[in-house]
């Protein structure tokens, strides 16, 4: 599992993004680089968010058929016996 706590890096591009974005065109005119710098370093967060969406995913699937199924099991592998490949099973309910 990973946690969805940003880092201090990303938390105070958020910051910067946000102060940025209240004054764009003036910003941009003064000094563009501050535009590009925050939008690129958000790139850092684009695996964990990935991830984030995901997980999100699958338990409000798993929240959704809970009341259907008589159980409901979240972030399983299974194991094709014959070929010996692995899959993901986010949300699985039987």
């Amino acid at each position: 599992m990973i946690l969805a706590t940003p880092s201090s890096r990303v938390a105070a591009t958020l910051l910067s993004l946000t102060g940025m974005l209240r004054n764009a065109a003036a910003i941009a005119v003064e000094n563009p680089q501050r535009i590009t710098r925050p939008l690129h370093a958000l790139n850092d967060i684009q695996g964990p968010a990935g991830n984030l969406h995901g997980i999100i995913f699958e338990r409000t699937t798993a929240c959704l058929v809970r009341n259907e199924a008589n159980s409901v099991d979240v972030g399983l592998r299974a194991l094709d016996s014959q070929t010996g490949k692995t899959a993901d099973i986010d949300v699985l309910c039987w």
